[in-house]
């Protein structure tokens, strides 16, 4: 096949060649402004034919009813936003299963505001040329194409105008390549600016043909600007954020594999202010308390050599367990490379323990080139034998034999792979020596009258395989503002102990705090602030009371000095922008509540907070499941898992929960059918224990939203609908029975008068033919078969038409 490339230069106007009448619109201008209600559901009308994880960006559709769908294939997405202006280029494999050959329509929606500035189609060396329809002209052909598939998963995806261009010949059991690129300038909100790119449509109500899914085989954001970037975020996807320099940002997905979670990709960046960067993203709904995120992002990489001198410690356990499966040579070669990375000005200490203790050297040792060499000595002599006492080691790493400079930090990393076995064994009061050892060694520089104390020790805990006490690991990390990690046995120790070193040992500000004037911030996460690192971000997730001016202040450490940043903001009084931000605020709590429940054991008043907000917010994950089980209302089972996975559980473990055994892998509606739901049951060792600690570390730092947590519960605009006896029904319905009720057929003429003046109202009616949803507490508004086809003066009165 041969290309045939229309740049915008060459070819002044765009044109369809695929209906009479043509629109002929001057290529680079835009359609009005206006709504394009239809114009946007038009796409998702080309869109049924798609379900699952088909990455349907452009959609191509035949014009004959009686064909097989053409189904998308590769897609590759490159997105370069240069000074606010993004340009977003599109490859699409299309394959058409049809023994003969189609005519079709290319489908593409264009996000207002934005121009197509290129469209190529690999089509027999013909060139092809497209137009863009506006609502008018849309809304015809989308009644037509809705009415005909009846399907409500066409209401989707409504902020878009429509490319559209005839395609003729789609070969015969053969591929399609279409390309196509389109720009748009980004607009700040309070210095923030946000890129959304549609990325998917599939059909919610099942009615949709069954395809070859497609796959995503490039995504690829580039950033670059005169200016230096700050806090760079995506709350949908998990991306990999690389800073090649303040004026270049690359972002790329972790996994391309799990890409398709959400349907719409979104990424906030900001421009640094000041040393520190902060980025306000909030949303409120009338009459409540309001949600936001606040983003920090620290000092470019290059003011790294300005950072605070380092005390850094090392404790392994070299235990007989250690020599299994070669962990004790992965953790030497560990060892070795935190070595190297020391500065003249750092200095070390090394610790290994088994039954007994030992130590090189007597406490703290200059990092000198001649230090250092002995010291890799020391480490490559080291055996596994013997039991595991960590009591003792801890005793000795946090037992002071020389002063601290002012400004020191004291980086403590510990890793073991077994349980207390040796000396003091109980958890509680190894936590309790960890404490008293913590405030000896902590000196006192501020004697105001709060007495503040200048925390200088971090210690970061590594459990090593399933037979380690998570929950002393966890605490300790957690006391000291740092963090513990778990690996399997078989994962090689260096590569997750080197990365933890480099990001560790290097802190932009230390002992962090975040304050609000007025006082109207509250519920925060994390409750306490970690460090915030050179190369990494901060994200703070709360509520607040009202909205108006705000000026965030943000103290703390940098290079063991004091510091303060002051930032003139402002919440929104109401605002349905950002609505990621509740949910993440809510898996967030969610994990906080847990770690209670793990940390007190069995407490109803906290159980219940965690129920609510797993129902309003459809966050099923393996850690709540066990608590929604006897309050979700009994619906239709599929029969497959409902468990929301952590995406960074390591690879290898085994899938559990905190269900009996016999519960895992049960629909919400089978363990709604129990008696009542279990009590709490945390293990503090073992497989499950550990893939307990890493989910929980998952919800309580939780940056991207999860996928959807059930094909029976789905939440969308900030309500929660549960799928019962056929019908999606909001949550908000049991306490509001009394409503009024207006029944409207699914694609009636009453269906679509309500779309017209409530296209906001949309996402919730894309869920089915049957769905109940409470409108504004004042009507109940039921989409049935059985329902009205026109509606009456009083029914319009009732739903604000």
């Amino acid at each position: 096949m041969n290309q045939a490339r229309k740049k915008s230069s060459a070819e002044p106007l765009v044109e369809s060649a695929a209906c009479a009448g043509t629109i002929r619109i001057p290529k680079g201008c835009r359609p009005k402004q206006s709504r394009s209600t239809f114009c946007r559901l038009l796409l998702w009308a080309t869109c049924m034919f798609f379900v699952g994880s088909a990455y349907s960006l452009g959609i191509l559709v035949p014009r004959s009813p009686e064909a097989a769908p053409i189904e998308p294939r590769d897609a590759q997405i490159q997105i370069q936003i240069k000074n606010d202006l993004s340009v977003t280029r599109i490859h699409q494999t299309f394959y058409n299963p049809n023994p003969t050959r189609q005519e079709a329509d290319f489908y593409f929606p264009v996000p207002r505001g934005a121009n197509v500035t290129d469209f190529v189609l690999y089509m027999e060396g013909k060139p092809v040329r497209g137009e863009i329809l506006e609502r008018e002209k849309a809304r015809d052909i989308y009644e037509q194409i809705v009415r005909r598939m009846r399907d409500p998963g066409l209401l989707e995806w409504m902020d878009s105008d429509i490319f559209r261009v005839r395609v003729f010949p789609v070969p015969p059991r053969d591929t399609q390549k279409i390309e196509i690129e389109f720009s748009a300038p980004l607009q700040a909100h309070q210095g923030t600016y946000r890129y959304r790119l549609p990325l998917r449509a599939p059909s919610r109500s099942g009615k949709g043909h069954k395809t070859a899914e497609g796959r995503l085989t490039e995504f690829r954001v580039e950033l670059t600007s005169q200016r230096e970037f700050g806090t760079v975020y995506s709350p949908s996807h998990e991306m990999k954020i690389t800073r090649e320099s303040g004026q270049r940002v690359l972002v790329e997905p972790t996994d391309k594999t799990r890409f398709d979670a959400n349907p719409t990709f979104e990424l906030f960046y900001d421009y640094r202010e000041k040393d520190l960067s902060i980025s306000l993203l909030a949303t409120r709904r009338e009459g409540e308390p309001g949600f936001f995120c606040a983003l920090l992002a620290p000092p470019t990489d290059q003011h790294k050599s300005t950072s605070q001198p380092l005390d850094l410690t090392l404790i392994i356990d070299t235990s007989g367990s250690m020599a299994e499966k070669g962990k004790i040579e992965h953790a030497k070669r560990a060892l070795n490379y935190c070595l190297s990375q020391l500065r003249p000005w750092d200095r070390f200490q090394l610790i290994r323990f088994a039954t007994d203790v030992e130590e090189y050297g007597d406490g703290l040792q200059p990092a000198t080139p001649a230090s250092l060499e002995k010291a890799k000595e020391w480490v490559a002599a080291l055996t596994a034998r013997g039991g595991t006492n960590i009591a003792a080691a801890l005793e000795r790493a946090l037992t002071p034999k020389s002063s601290s400079t002012s400004g020191t930090l004291h980086i403590v990393i510990f890793v073991t792979d077994g349980l207390p076995t040796v000396g003091e064994t109980n958890p509680d009061r190894i936590l309790e020596l960890v404490d008293r050892l913590r405030d000896q060694a902590t000196p006192k520089v501020d004697q105001t009258s709060e007495s503040r104390r200048s925390e200088r020790l971090r210690i970061f805990t590594f459990g090593v395989g399933h037979d380690v006490n998570t929950r002393l690991l966890d605490r300790i990390a957690e006391r000291t503002r740092a963090a513990s990690e778990y690996v399997q046995p078989e994962q090689d120790l260096e590569v997750p102990i080197s990365a933890l070193f480099d990001r560790a040992s290097r802190p932009a500000v230390t002992n962090l705090k975040v304050s609000f004037t007025p006082d109207v911030a509250f519920d925060l996460y994390p409750k306490v602030l970690p460090d915030l690192f050179y190369g990494d971000q901060l994200t703070i997730f709360g509520r607040y009371k009202q909205g108006g001016a705000v000026l965030i202040t943000v103290r703390g450490e940098m290079a063991g000095k004091p510091v303060e940043y002051t930032f003139e903001r402002s919440f929104p009084e109401s605002s349905d922008e950002n609505p990621f931000v509740e949910k993440l605020w809510a898996t967030r709590k969610i994990g906080y509540l847990l770690d209670e429940l793990r940390e007190r054991g069995e407490n109803a008043e906290i159980r219940d907070e965690i129920v609510a907000l797993s129902k309003k917010y459809g966050i099923v994950t393996p850690l709540t499941s066990f608590l929604v089980a006897e309050d979700v209302p009994v619906v239709e089972s599929r029969g497959t898992e409902r468990h929301d996975v952590p995406p960074n559980r390591p690879s290898g473990s085994v899938k559990r929960s905190l269900l009996p055994e016999s519960s895992v892998g049960l629909a919400p509606s089978q363990l709604g059918a129990r008696a009542a739901a279990p009590a709490a049951r945390f293990a503090e060792s073992g497989a499950e224990a550990v893939d307990q600690a890493v989910a929980l570390k998952s919800l309580k730092g939780r940056m991207t939203l999860p996928s959807t947590a059930s094909e029976e519960m789905r939440v969308l605009r900030g309500k929660t609908f549960v799928l019962r006896n056929g019908t999606w029904r909001d949550l908000d319905i049991e306490s509001r029975r009394d409503l009024p009720r207006v029944e409207v057929q699914p694609f009636s003429e009453a269906y679509f008068e309500l779309l017209r003046h409530h296209p906001e109202w949309a996402e919730w009616l894309s869920l089915g033919e049957r769905v109940e949803v409470v409108i504004s507490e004042r009507v109940l508004l039921s989409v049935t078969p059985e329902g009205k086809t026109a509606l009456s003066p009083e029914d319009r009165k009732l739903l604000g038409i």
